[in-house]
């Protein structure tokens, strides 16, 4: 009897800690999961209630966006902690880490204006989520929203459709939310405005990231679109669509600098019987000093919880720019690799690079002074036909309106090109344009040619700075419009 006295003393014992630890798990849980949602989505809580008892407890909270006055959202979290929740990881098999707690999560959102949008984002599925903490404070979250249709009008009376397909996701996260990864994916969703039809096959979203002591979370994040279609009569019946689209964000961050990449792929958008593309991004910024970018952060962050408060505005505006001196003395170096895009016409293409000379600290401290200390490069390349389309339409914004006649207008373009040809800004080879552009001490030039106009005065160009040959002459005639053109016949 002693023994099993005993015996029972310790379940009594170890289940009392269980519940104690399970309840101080569950609330950091229902803390942090409120925090996020009042910083992701700018809102406040406006209403409160919780209920706690022995072994679990209800929370109810509605939360505003801020500056918007016309939609909320509910939140109920059912929380359970103590001998229930482990109880039911033994009989899910006892797989990973003992589960101590859990919050089971209903976010539904709702109109508070007219009518008509109570009833639309009503009709919207709740978000549901599970999430389930074990003893070191590491947890998992499945989430999902079922899917729905929705109907109405827009402002201008066209009905519309959407024939929503769901999503669903699950993530792993510290107590904290200091590390994180887990993704999303939804099956895509058809929708009808009016005339217009908008398909989308699916989507996918993943990301891991690790928040350390600098405060700049550090991982990579990746992003899918797949399958995008668009019928609308104002393209004569035709279709748009886009094969995929795929994104890479990385962070990573080592001795207090940050690192950045950003990388875009679009393999093939067709519009109205032109293929364009592939469409390709590659931007690398590298040495960001992480506690400037911290306090940038912060102080964007802020902003934007500022609202209409103007002087308030006017502080954080100070004290971001008060940031960027020491954010530049770290020399941060940005380079654009890749940004192309491929048209029925030829290929267009760009890139750079932007580094910061720190050797003169006096320059940083004033935001515009800071552009004498910037050095940037680069090169471009359009077809002669979209390059041609761009002049005439600075040419006829530049005229007055008795310049209307297509002649006038295209003889104006050929004198403009004729004389950035001449003059060596840009050069024709072939049938695209190409030109080469610098910055050095707040002082532009093309082609190794000062540009006039730049905002720190005139000058001759870099040293050693030479004009490219003078490019081949002839120029097809400029369009009274551009436009699209159409896809050669098969």
């Amino acid at each position: 009897m002693k023994k099993l006295a005993l015996a029972g003393g310790l379940v009594a014992v170890a289940a009392l800690a269980a519940t104690v630890y399970g309840h101080h798990q569950a609330r950091l849980t229902h803390d942090e999961l409120v925090r996020t949602l009042e910083e992701d989505m700018n809102a406040r809580v406006v209403e409160e209630r919780l209920g706690w008892a022995f072994g679990g407890g209800v929370s109810h909270l509605r939360l505003e966006r801020k500056g918007v006055d016309d939609i909320a959202f509910r939140m109920r979290n059912d929380l359970h902690y103590g001998p229930e929740p482990l109880f039911d990881w033994l009989r899910s098999g006892a797989s990973g880490a003992p589960t101590l707690a859990s919050v089971d999560t209903t976010l539904q959102i709702e109109g508070t204006g007219d009518d008509e949008l109570a009833r639309v984002l009503g009709s919207i599925p709740p978000l549901e989520m599970q999430s389930r903490v074990g003893r070191s404070g590491v947890g998992e979250t499945e989430f999902r929203m079922a899917p729905g249709v929705f109907e109405g009008q827009t402002e201008k009376g066209e009905a519309y459709r959407v024939d929503w397909k769901g999503l669903a996701g699950s993530f792993v996260f510290t107590s904290d939310r200091s590390a994180f990864a887990g993704g999303v994916s939804s099956p895509g969703l058809e929708a009808q405005v009016g005339d217009v039809r908008i398909t989308v096959g699916a989507a996918e979203w993943s990301s891991d990231y690790t928040d350390d002591v600098t405060g700049v979370p550090a991982g990579t994040t990746l992003f899918e679109l797949r399958g995008v279609e668009v019928d609308s009569p104002q393209m004569s019946g035709a279709r748009a669509t886009l094969g995929s689209w795929k994104a890479t964000h990385e962070t990573s961050v080592a001795d207090g600098q940050v690192d950045f990449k950003l990388i875009h792929r679009i393999d093939e958008i067709d519009v109205a019987g032109a293929t364009w593309g592939p469409f390709a991004l590659d931007l690398r910024v590298q040495d960001l000093k992480a506690e400037s970018l911290e306090q940038l952060n912060a102080g964007a962050s802020e902003l934007q919880m500022a609202g209409d408060d103007e002087a308030a505005q006017a502080a954080l505006g100070e004290q971001m720019l008060a940031a960027l001196p020491a954010l530049l003395m770290a020399e941060p170096q940005i380079e654009l690799r890749e940004l192309s895009l491929g048209t029925p016409m030829g290929p267009v293409h760009l890139n750079a690079t932007l580094t910061v000379d720190a050797s003169q600290p006096e320059l940083l401290a004033n935001p515009i002074m800071a552009l004498m200390a910037i050095r940037a490069e680069g090169q471009a390349q359009a077809p002669a036909p979209i390059f041609t389309g761009m002049v005439a339409n600075y040419a006829k914004r530049q005229m007055d309106d008795e310049f209307s006649d297509p002649r006038e207008v295209e003889r104006a373009v050929e004198t403009l090109l004729s004389g950035l040809r001449r003059q060596g800004y840009v050069v024709l080879a072939g049938d695209s344009y190409t030109t080469r552009f610098a910055w050095r001490a707040g002082q532009l030039s093309v082609n190794g040619l000062p540009v006039q106009g730049s905002p720190f005065g005139g000058g001759d160009g870099p040293p050693g700075a030479s004009p490219m040959p003078l490019p081949s002459e002839g120029m097809p005639p400029a369009p009274e419009t551009f436009q699209l053109p159409a896809s050669p016949a098969d």
